[in-house]
């Protein structure tokens, strides 16, 4: 038989195949040769990914390899015509851009070519921009870019550690090349008033805050306590006992004799005190502690801060803050604020101002120390002391605690859990400089957030230019100490508190609030809590995820009181002038301030060897690179592996 298809050759009889037959057998395939047509661009950048083009790629990942100066790069993804090729972020030491091999292997095909490679994170800011933020994986390799003109130039970097977990401590090195005067130069500017190791001086200050450890055992007392609701509901049930402590509240008389427990260490019980009654108002009620060492001489002077209270400080609670007697209606209260001066404070508390007890909120029944009132307790003068100095010093402290009754009112109405400690004592402040700037206001161009400086405010303070109370030069006074010691004290979050903290939380909670368009809205959402406790709360009300927040404020500070001693203002604060208020603080009060007390090691453009420092649980290691820059500025910075809380931001200054 003949074959059917004269291709097949040898084919007889049986063997012969049916055409059908035969058009079903597999034909040989020619695979095709990969082939490339580009590979990236003219320039590579370590962190980002390029594309390679071609035909014919096999698709399967892992099934080609791609090297950049015998450094494998990362297929992300792969087709028969293009890949795209990632250059992992450190893989390539710290280098100036500079031409190197790339190479392509796949299916036994080698392909080579030799491209320009950016190694840096290349940044050009200019005076005045904000700073720009770095995760620690792009800090790697920084390249500052030289400008036009070959004028100084000054640059700040801000080494933040952003976790508040104080055991997460964290290293870094700095080292770099490049070219211009200076260049190669260190040294550490400490200011005067650093001769003591950073530990010492923070000692010195003392980490135990009365007043804020009184904060923080209020939460815990109240977070294992019912529900405010729950609590008053049971005791309302018995009859008339609401109407009658109404009823006895509003009777209180000028000259009547009351006793209040001193909530001072815990719900129980307290100290008893009898006290006088020496002003009733509208909105507030003033107690004077029969024992104090001036009773029955000061009647004048606490009608004074008692009509402070219901002409300024309470209409300020109400209407940018909280509102201190929120519960008061369930509690049956007669619409006012027990204000008690008591030498319990002064002997109990030494050191201490005031402060208040959320237990006074609940009925008896539940605690039975509790007053069933809004109490805030304020120190009494000592026999040394004079009525008007004590008046001077107490008329703010009646305000922060004002502000901390309202904070617990406010979140006892809503359910919702106290403030972290930190943050109700920054807010505390802040309602202290929304009180000092109901002065301020009265005055040509101090118009709010309109950068208020040293004159208007803390210098008239000091000089009691119009019966000014000590508001802003405490805030001032402690920024000032934080600002010399800002390496080594916690800016936010601590737990152990002291002036300093109390201090850097005002300064953060002001920053952000100046980036608020209805400030008065955001601060009642923080004092009432209703974005959540913390940074995670500001992080909430703000948009911003609460690292770039700390960064972001932390590299202000630097352009307000390191940018500012070179011709910039900087941002800290749009309601302040802080760095005229720091010189005129340092003028009025020579040797005791300086200018510019921010601590700041000093780096000249060039060859830099290796810089280390210890960057503690949120704290700023601030670096100032200077000098006439003649070239780009290469910058490395590396950390241990396994340390990812730093945060680098980097702003020009001048």
């Amino acid at each position: 038989m003949a074959c059917a298809l004269g291709v097949l050759q040898g084919c007889s009889g049986a063997d012969a195949l049916a055409p059908e037959t035969v058009a079903s057998v597999p034909q040989p395939s020619v695979v095709a040769s990969p082939e490339i047509s580009t590979i990236g661009s003219d320039t590579l950048v370590v962190g980002e990914s390029f594309v390679v083009t071609g035909a014919h790629f096999p698709t399967a990942l892992g099934s080609a390899q791609v090297t950049v100066d015998g450094v494998a790069a990362t297929v992300v993804a792969q087709a028969t015509d293009r890949m795209e090729v990632r250059i992992e972020a450190g893989a390539l030491a710290c280098a100036p851009i500079a031409d190197k091999p790339v190479v392509v292997r796949m299916a036994g095909k080698t392909f080579e070519v030799t491209r320009a490679v950016r190694v840096a994170h290349r940044l050009a800011p200019q005076v005045g921009q904000d700073a720009v933020q770095l995760p620690a994986a792009m800090a790697g390799c920084v390249e500052l870019v030289a400008s036009a003109d070959s004028s100084y130039t000054r640059y700040m970097l801000a080494v933040v550690n952003t976790s508040s977990d104080q055991s997460k401590r964290a290293s870094f090195s700095l080292s770099g090349t490049g070219t211009g005067d200076l260049a190669g130069a260190v040294s550490t500017l400490r200011s005067a008033f650093a001769a003591s190791p950073a530990g010492a001086e923070v000692a010195a200050q003392g980490g135990n805050d009365q007043h804020a450890h009184q904060l923080a055992s209020q939460t815990s007392l109240v977070a294992a306590a019912p529900s405010f609701g729950t609590a008053w509901q049971a005791s309302n049930a018995k009859a008339g006992l609401r109407a009658s402590m109404a009823a006895a509240k509003a009777t209180r008389n000028i000259g009547d004799t009351v006793t209040m427990s001193a909530l001072v260490s815990g719900c129980s019980a307290g100290p008893s005190v009898q006290a006088r009654v020496v002003y009733v108002g509208s909105h507030g009620v003033v107690l004077e502690d029969l024992r104090a060492p001036r009773a029955g001489r000061m009647d004048a002077t606490y009608a004074q801060v008692g009509e402070e209270f219901d002409r300024v400080v309470y209409p300020l609670m109400i209407a940018q803050v909280g509102n201190p007697l929120a519960l008061d209606g369930a509690m049956g209260g007669d619409g006012r604020v027990t204000m008690l001066f008591t030498r319990v404070v002064n002997d109990s508390m030494p050191g201490t101002a005031g402060f208040v007890s959320a237990c006074n909120f609940y009925p008896r029944s539940t605690f039975a120390g509790s007053n069933q009132d809004a109490v805030l307790y304020g120190r009494v003068p000592s026999a040394t002391e004079s009525p008007s100095d004590w008046r001077r010093s107490m008329r703010s402290t009646v305000v922060h605690e004002t502000k901390h009754l309202a904070s617990y009112a406010e979140r006892l109405a809503r359910g919702a859990g106290f403030e972290e400690v930190w943050l109700e004592e920054a807010t505390a402040r802040v309602a202290e400089e929304l009180y000092a700037r109901t002065f301020v206001k009265t005055q040509a161009g101090a118009a709010f957030r309109g950068q208020m400086g040293y004159a208007a405010s803390v210098g008239c303070e000091i000089t009691q230019c119009d019966d000014r109370p000590l508001v802003m030069f405490k805030h001032f006074s402690a920024l000032h100490d934080f600002l010399r010691r800002v390496d080594a004290v916690p800016a936010l979050g601590a737990t152990q508190l002291n002036a300093m903290t109390y201090a850097s939380g005002w300064a953060f909670v002001r920053w952000v609030l100046d980036g608020q368009s209805d400030e008065t809205t955001a601060l009642r959402a923080l004092v009432a809590g209703t974005n959540g406790r913390g940074l995670d709360g500001m992080a909430a009300l703000t948009g911003r995820d609460a690292e770039s927040l700390v960064t972001g404020w932390m590299a202000d500070l630097a352009g307000a009181f390191d940018g500012a001693a070179h011709g910039q203002s900087g941002s800290a604060s749009a309601t302040w002038d802080m760095r005229d208020v720091m010189q005129g603080l340092a003028r009025q009060l020579p040797g005791a301030y300086a200018e510019s007390p921010l601590r700041v090691t000093r780096v000249g453009f060039g060859t830099l060897s290796a810089l280390t420092h210890e960057v503690l649980p949120m704290t700023t290691h601030y670096i100032a690179v200077d000098g006439i820059q003649r070239g780009s500025q290469l910058l490395s910075l590396t950390t241990p592996s396994g340390q990812h809380v730093l945060r680098l931001a980097v702003a020009r200054v001048q």
